[in-house]
């Protein structure tokens, strides 16, 4: 014959509201990041024509620097020189 484990206290559930984080009242936004590469002309190809940043300036063969499609945060992509 089988015998029933005793039952705890049910507790009520959290509501989907109490697993919610709280939002932050502003919105997270970055100006500037500095990327470096081996390959400058691939990186800029990629977040250029890929990802659909803008260049707003560049110096061939060593910086380009381009704005996001949305907003207004620059990447600057920095070539390593040999060695690095």
């Amino acid at each position: 014959m089988a015998t029933k484990k005793p039952r705890g206290k049910r507790t009520a559930r959290p509501t989907r509201a109490s697993h919610q984080k709280a939002r932050p009242t502003s919105t997270l936004a970055f100006h500037h990041a500095m990327l470096y590469t081996r390959d400058l002309d691939r990186s800029l190809a990629f977040y250029r024509d890929l990802l659909g940043f803008r260049v707003i300036d560049e110096y061939p063969r060593a910086y380009a620097r381009l704005v996001a499609p949305k907003g207004h945060g620059t990447i600057a992509i920095h070539a390593l020189e040999t060695g690095q």
